[in-house]
Order: structure tokens, then C-alpha cells, then sequence
């Protein structure tokens, strides 16, 4: 503890009480008989140190106005720095805020000397285009001069019709965006009537589309058959005679008769082949699953002489070729009966119908003949006492000798510029096809009765197994 300041009224006050106290303690003492002396000094000794009383009861009588001074002070201080602080900052951020301004000050005054220029002009988006090049088998055999109609993907319906250069290539300028497929002529390319159908081209501004490279090679194989043994063919003299053809129906998901559109279900390879023009030579109307847009399927009616005579591959559809890869394939052998009385040109029979205008069909058991009558037809014209009788229809109750529905077809593979040979086995129900027609002959007395034993069993369609037993080279 300090000492207390020396002329501190207080201190001297306090003095003075402890100097009274003592001269006052020590007067007592003597009048009870000590020497001045000892008085004095045993009065010293009783009261305790006088400098250090002194100084305790002047911090006990200055205590708290010391303690409020020092807090004053303290407080004081703690605004100055404050204001010190606050002053100095503000002084920074005018500082800065000067700087500032002259800056941009000087940055105005740059601009307003120097010469604006206007702000640049986005460029102008690229037209949306479908480039391509066509060519047969690669692309440095350009097909020059070919057609390339731009379709809309959902209908079908040509928008542009280009025509390539001579390297093959195409360039469909500006166009509308949307969903567009390729429609590529193959010129004079054989087989004729045969189109190219490309996949579908998304053509967007977020989506730009790239050069489509189309190879309009028609690849196709050839297809041989071979019978486990040959189609039968009787000849009862004075009565009838039986014959058979083998019939196949052959279809490949790459080629269709009519254009793919968006509403139809894709097919598992692009680009397809369109025969759109395509009629066969016995002018048979196109299949309505066809003009669906199903696969589209060939047709042949084949004899004992047709096989014998096909080393270098069948015809179906009158060509001798058929788009390699995938195919779907039925053989059904299909007889009828000739009775031998019925006309005078067994081969020459006239059908009419009801209703309409005689007309002559063509040889009995030929390409057209199978596709356009029912088996049995003739036994009922026979059967109604009729020499040359009216077409009855057979259909609801002959099943159709070319269906592909999964119980009587097969998956094959068609070589692609080779000969694909085929395996037929005829089935054992041939080996009694004669007594099966016979008995028909026996049981049935007018046509009705043709109609219901087919319902039950049809001795004229008898279904084949095909297999294939090899590839050559052609």
C-alpha cells in the first residue's frame, strides 16, 4: 500500500488524531506512576506502527472516491481510443471514396476522348441443312445423279427432292426444323422400283445434325432347294389327276412395301429397301399387313421341274435374288384335284363368279392360279354339275398356304452374294395325300360338303420343315 501524499489534508488529519491519541495514552501512564520515557514508548508499543495505521485509515476513509476517480478515468480513456478509432476510419473511407471518384472521374474523362464504338453483333445462327453422300457398296463409288427425296418422319410425305453430284453428295439447303427420314432412288440400278429409306434425322438447333452417309447397295443371295423326296403327282386315267406344288413365303424386315413413317414400330435394321412399285408379273394386289407397313413378303409357287431346273437358285417373286441377312421363311406343299371330264383343256379352266363377267384364269396349279384360288375349287364346280365351273371361295375354310406365323415358319439367314440351300421335308401326311382326296371324291355329293370336310381336315395343305444345309458362294 503507498504512502499518502504528504500534503494530503486528510493524512494530516489523521496524523494529528494517531499524535493526540498517543500523547493522551502515554498521560495516563505516567500518572499511574511510569517515567515519562517508558510511558511514552510503552504507549508506542500498544498502539502499533503510526505510519501504518495512518496509511490504512486513509485508504479506508479514501477508498471508494478513489476507486469512482479511477473508474471515471478509465471510461474516459475507453471513449477517446473510441473516438480515435471512429475518426481515423472515417478519415480512411473519405480517403478512399476521393480516390474512387477521381478514378472514375478520370475514367469518363478517357471515354468521353475516345471515339465509342457500338457494341458487336452476335452473328447470325447457321441454317439448319441435311448434307450427305450416296454411294453402292463404298463410298468411292459414288452414286452421281441420284434422286434423295427429304420425307416428313411422321407421314411419309416428301418435303425436297435433290439430285446428287457427281461425287455422290447432297446438300438439302436451309430448312424447317422437325423430323425428316431419306428417300434415295436407285436409278437404273437393278432391281428396278427399289428405294432406300434412311433411319430418321432429328433436325433441331440444339441437335445439329451431321453428314448422313446412305449405301444404296441392293445386297442380296440366292436360294436353292432340295426335297427330302419329289412333290407326288398322280394320274388316275378316266378319273382325275392330282398334282402339288411346293409353296414358300419369304420375308425380310429390310424391305417393306410402303414408306416407314413414326407411327409405325421401327425395324431392327436401317436403312430399309421400298419396293413401292412393285407388282408381281401376275399382277397380285399387295398384302393389307403390307400396306401397314409390314414386312414385305415373296412369293413362289414351285413344281418337280421348277427344283430340277433352279441349280443357280429359285425365283421368288419372279427374281432371282432376295435381300441378304435375317429372313423369315414357310414351306407348305399344297395339292388339288383335276377331275378329267371337267373341261376340254385340262390345263385351260374358266371360273366366274357370281355376279360378274366370266373370266379366264390361268393354268391350273401355275404361280397365279395358287395365289388367286382356293384348292378344291374345281372338285366343287364339279360336284355342282357345272362344266366349267364358278370360283367358290375356299378361304375361310382353306387355311392359306403362305403364312409366316411363328407355328410354321422358320429363321434364316440369307448369304449375301452367295446360294443359300435349303432343306425341305415333306411331311408324311403327303404319302397318303391320294387317299385323302379319294375319299373326299367318294363322300362328298355337292359342294357344301367340300366345304365342311375342310373345315375338319384339309388334305390339300400339308406344312414342310425347312432347314439350312449349306452356303456356296454363287
Amino acid at each position: 500500500m503507498s504512502r499518502p501524499p504528504g500534503d494530503d489534508p486528510v493524512a494530516a488529519q489523521i496524523r494529528a488524531e494517531i499524535d493526540d491519541h498517543l500523547v493522551t495514552s502515554a498521560e495516563q501512564l505516567q500518572s499511574q506512576g511510569l517515567a515519562a520515557d517508558r510511558a511514552h514508548q510503552l504507549s508506542q508499543e500498544r498502539f502499533g506502527d503510526p505510519a501504518v495505521i495512518t496509511r490504512r485509515c486513509y485508504w479506508i476513509k479514501q477508498g471508494d472516491t478513489l476507486m469512482f476517480r479511477t473508474a471515471v478515468i478509465l471510461l474516459l480513456a475507453a471513449l477517446c481510443l473510441a473516438l480515435g478509432f471512429t475518426t481515423v476510419s472515417s478519415w480512411r473511407s473519405q480517403r478512399q471514396m476521393a480516390q474512387q471518384v477521381a478514378a472514375l472521374t478520370e475514367q469518363l474523362r478517357q471515354i468521353a476522348e475516345q471515339k465509342i464504338s457500338p457494341p458487336p453483333v452476335a452473328p447470325e445462327p447457321k441454317p439448319l441443312e441435311i448434307t450427305g453422300k450416296v454411294y453402292y457398296g463404298s463410298p468411292d463409288k459414288p452414286a452421281a445423279g441420284t434422286e434423295v427425296m427429304i420425307c416428313q418422319a411422321f407421314n411419309g410425305e416428301p418435303v425436297r427432292r435433290l439430285t446428287t453430284e457427281a461425287n455422290g453428295s447432297f446438300q438439302s439447303a436451309p430448312i424447317a426444323p422437325g423430323d425428316y427420314t431419306l428417300i434415295v432412288s436407285r436409278g437404273d440400278k437393278p432391281p428396278r422400283g427399289v428405294q432406300i429409306q434412311t433411319r430418321p434425322l432429328y433436325v433441331y438447333p440444339a441437335t445439329p445434325h451431321a453428314e448422313i452417309e446412305i449405301d444404296a447397295q441392293w445386297r442380296t443371295g440366292a436360294m436353292a432347294v432340295d426335297l427330302s423326296r419329289p412333290l407326288p403327282r398322280i394320274e388316275v386315267p378316266g378319273k382325275f389327276t392330282i398334282d402339288s406344288r411346293l409353296c414358300l413365303a419369304l420375308s425380310s424386315n429390310a424391305v417393306r412395301t410402303t414408306r416407314w413413317n413414326t407411327t409405325q414400330p421401327s425395324p431392327d435394321r436401317w436403312p430399309i429397301f421400298l419396293k413401292t412399285t412393285f407388282r408381281p408379273a401376275f399382277g397380285r394386289s399387295a398384302d393389307p399387313n403390307e400396306r401397314k407397313g409390314a414386312p414385305h413378303v415373296f412369293r413362289a409357287v414351285i413344281s418337280n421341274e421348277d427344283i430340277q431346273a433352279s441349280s443357280e437358285g429359285i425365283l421368288l417373286d419372279g427374281e432371282p435374288n432376295v435381300p441378304a441377312g435375317p429372313c423369315t421363311i414357310s414351306a407348305t406343299v399344297i395339292a388339288d384335284v383335276l377331275p378329267h371330264d371337267f373341261a376340254d383343256v385340262p390345263s385351260r379352266v374358266k371360273l366366274g363368279s357370281s355376279g360378274r363377267d366370266p373370266r379366264e384364269v390361268p393354268n391350273w396349279l401355275s404361280t397365279e392360279y395358287v395365289l388367286r384360288e382356293s384348292m378344291g375349287a374345281v372338285l366343287m364346280g364339279k360336284l355342282s354339275g357345272m362344266k366349267q365351273p364358278n370360283s367358290f371361295e375356299l378361304k375361310s375354310a382353306a387355311a392359306s398356304p403362305f403364312l409366316l406365323d411363328d407355328a410354321f415358319s422358320e429363321k434364316i439367314t440369307i448369304s449375301a452374294g452367295g446360294l443359300t440351300r435349303l432343306r425341305i421335308e415333306l411331311p408324311d401326311s403327303l404319302a397318303t395325300v391320294e387317299s385323302q382326296i379319294q375319299e373326299l371324291l367318294d363322300s362328298a355329293k355337292k359342294p357344301s360338303d367340300v366345304a365342311n370336310a375342310l373345315r375338319e381336315h384339309n388334305p390339300f395343305i400339308h406344312r414342310a420343315k425347312i432347314t439350312v444345309s449349306a452356303s456356296e458362294p454363287q
